[in-house]
């Protein structure tokens, strides 16, 4: 699974932060931050005792006249044929706005299962299954707490073929 969030920060009165706490599901693994373009250095917090590991990011300065657009890429095991919740991640201390989510499935794979609680279904394409293109969910987020709990299996063959021969030979 190839995660990518986009987050918008806009300065708000006071001091602007100069870092960024995340809660990273201990599964994904981090693989950039990027801040307008530039990489953000890093350090991770493990706190043994919790579910999700923290990521702590060192932000540029924040301009005044404009939002700061922070991308994180990472990578999370795929997990086929149960349920699962689609890893999302969470900025702390941060006021939170607004969100959308975008989930491509890779044409070998079928969802069979999509269940969003704090945010709600805004668009999908290429259900048909079209072999070059991936199936694609949005969904807008409204709650700052919401999750996607999804099932994902790979795609039954449409047909089945079935191969016999037969050689009589004679005199």
């Amino acid at each position: 699974l190839n995660m990518v969030a986009t987050w918008t920060l806009t300065p708000t009165a006071g001091n602007p932060p100069e870092e960024l706490a995340v809660a990273v599901p201990r599964e994904l693994q981090l693989i950039s931050a990027v801040a307008d373009g530039v990489e953000l250095p890093w350090r991770a917090v493990d706190r043994a005792n919790e579910e999700q590991a923290h990521v702590v990011f060192r932000l540029p300065p924040l301009p005044k006249d404009h939002p700061l657009q922070i991308v994180l890429r990472g990578s999370n095991p795929l997990v086929l044929n149960r349920s699962w919740k689609l890893p999302l991640l969470r900025p702390e201390a941060a006021f939170w706005a607004s969100g959308d989510v975008r989930l491509a499935i890779d044409p070998e794979l079928e969802l069979r299962a999509l269940n969003p609680a704090g945010c709600v279904e805004t668009g999908v394409s290429n259900l048909s299954g079209d072999a070059d293109h991936a199936e694609t969910w949005r969904l807008a987020v409204y709650s700052p707490s919401a999750s996607v709990q999804l099932q994902i299996a790979r795609r039954e063959p449409d047909v089945s073929v079935s191969l016999g021969s037969s050689l009589v030979m004679a005199d």
